[in-house]
Parts: C-alpha cells; structure tokens; sequence
C-alpha cells in the first residue's frame, strides 16, 4: 500500500482509494466523504449506486464509531456476533500500526496474511 499527502494554503480535493482481494473504493471531495467508486465482490452495480447515492444524500451520517458501538450493544442483547468482530477489528489496528512502523523505518512492512489469536 502506498500514500502520500500534499498541503498547500488551503484544502483542495482529497482523495484516498483502496484495492483490496475483495473490492475498490475511492473516497474523495473535500473532505475526503464522499464515495467516488464502490466495486465490491459482493455488491451488484445496483447495490453500490445506491451506497454512492445514500452517503451523497447523507455525507455525515451517524458520527464516529457509533454504527459500530450500537451493532455491538444489538449483539449482546439478542446473543450474536457483532458484524466486526474483535479479531476482525485487530487486523486495521495491525494495518495502522504497520503504516506508522513503515514511516517511521521508511521502509516497507509486509503483514502476514492470517494470524491466529489466542482464544483467551
């Protein structure tokens, strides 16, 4: 993965795109809200237009983590796996914290592609 970032007197267009196994998206404008491209393995074209026009209609949409926060409350009450569950949310920690390490060694960091965690 790589990134760069340029500043100049004011804010401009941002933009970030990700290519993942599974899908591409490009989040732009000038806040860096807005869904550009969504292709997704598991989304029609259909499907991702509507996801491309809901966050055009509703940028801001709920703040923070509290779609995230509120899944997990939904998860303990009716006794079922939250959507993102904590071994899944350890894999963007390891991906932010490998952007750090990549910076601050300036070099590359390979990730390995599957860990296994201790189940306690």
């Amino acid at each position: 993965m790589e990134a760069s970032t340029t500043a100049y007197g004011q804010n401009f267009e941002e933009s970030i795109t990700l290519f993942g196994e599974k899908g591409t998206i490009k989040i732009g404008g000038k806040n860096a809200i807005y869904f550009e491209y969504l292709e997704m393995e598991s989304m029609d074209q259909d499907e991702a237009q509507h996801e491309i026009d809901q966050i055009k209609k509703d940028p801001w949409g709920k703040l923070g983590h509290q779609c995230i926060i509120e899944d997990m409350i939904d998860a303990v009450k009716f006794d079922r796996t939250p959507e993102i569950t904590g071994r899944e949310a350890r894999k963007s920690l390891e991906l932010v914290l490998a952007f750090y390490e990549s910076a601050e060694k300036n070099a590359p960091i390979s990730l390995i592609k599957e860990k296994e965690y201790a189940s306690n």
